[in-house]
């Protein structure tokens, strides 16, 4: 009897659903001085604007949140804090990446008072023309023109938040635009300058040529990357090719499942299946020196892969490579 309640007891627990409430994020609030001198802010309210979680700093500024599920390393949550007086310096508007390591990386989110000119920063001023991209966009009308695009009640939103006027503010973003066109040669902040001054159209040719530079980088690093994955393959398959002459065909399956892994089947069809067969290979000869059940499963495995390389092998294009894999 106590076994069948054990039993029962058991079955009512594995059934019983698990509610995952996802990791945690460590952070810490401080308030910066005029001589930039830090201290813990105690007992401030942290909310995750996502999801609407809020939890009181302890000693130290130290908190500590839930991230919810769905949410990955490297994703972008938003932090609002509440403290009157002051606003959140860095990272700029609350918006901070997951770490990938949550049990190392502490979060810090510096206050500063409201009306501190360091809040007139560049990285803010840039970040602000980002969002003022996106949100002028609304105003967008069927019978309207560029000329129509109005600033004035977005910027006063953004001063204000700072405690600023809304003149202080356009002063502001008028020096860095001032400053940036004199002394910058990077096309992506001369883009931005360009939008403050809603001259769009030169606004879209800067940007355009900054994505340009950045893609012929891009190519060349994607060229190295695939040039480096090419030799790694030939290592791991020279390796594989050592370790199947020295009788070590263990160690063959894995360097040649390791080379098979940089490679991408779709673009490199020809080499994925030559792979195919050299594990197949390997499998089948440690297959026939095994007993009992690894012998099974050495040739099962064998069998996997040349009829994956059969996948790519066709008897029409690759006729010689077909017949091979076949025998």
């Amino acid at each position: 009897m106590k076994k069948f309640f054990y039993f029962v007891f058991l079955l009512i627990l594995l059934c019983t659903p698990v509610f995952s409430y996802g990791e945690h994020i460590k952070g810490c609030v401080v308030l910066i001085d005029k001589h930039d001198k830090t201290s813990p802010a105690e007992g401030v309210d942290v909310t995750i604007k996502e999801t609407g979680d809020t939890l009181r700093t302890k000693a130290h500024g130290l908190f500590r949140m839930f991230i919810p599920d769905g949410f990955k390393a490297g994703e972008t949550v938003t932090f609002l804090v509440a403290k009157d007086g002051y606003c959140i310096q860095y990272p700029l508007e609350g918006e901070h990446p997951i770490p990938a390591d949550l049990e190392k990386k502490v979060v810090e989110i510096r206050l500063l008072p409201v009306g501190s000119k360091k809040f007139w920063s560049e990285d803010r001023i840039e970040n602000f023309i980002k969002t003022l991209a996106e949100k002028s966009k609304e105003q967008i009308r069927p019978d309207g023109t560029p000329q129509d695009i109005d600033f004035s009640q977005a910027i006063k939103e953004w001063a204000v938040k700072y405690g600023f006027s809304a003149e202080q503010a356009k002063a502001e973003i008028d020096k860095w635009v001032a400053e940036t066109k004199s002394k910058e040669n990077d096309f992506h902040k001369l883009g931005l300058a360009a939008f403050a001054e809603k001259q769009f159209g030169k606004a879209e040719s800067l940007f355009n040529k900054s994505a340009n530079g950045k893609i012929t980088k891009w190519t060349a690093l994607k060229t190295q990357e695939q040039q480096l994955a090419d030799d790694i393959i030939s290592d791991l398959r020279l390796a594989g090719d050592a370790a199947y002459n020295n009788y070590e065909f263990h160690k063959a399956i894995e360097n040649y499942e390791n080379a098979l892994s940089f490679i991408v089947k779709d673009k490199q069809p020809r080499l994925w299946g030559a792979i195919q067969t050299k594990i197949g290979n390997a499998n089948e000869q440690q297959g026939i020196r095994t007993e009992a059940q690894k012998t099974h499963d050495h040739l099962k495995q064998a069998i996997l892969c040349y009829r994956n390389a059969l996948q790519v092998y066709t008897r029409d294009q690759l006729p010689q490579d077909w017949a091979m894999t076949q025998n």
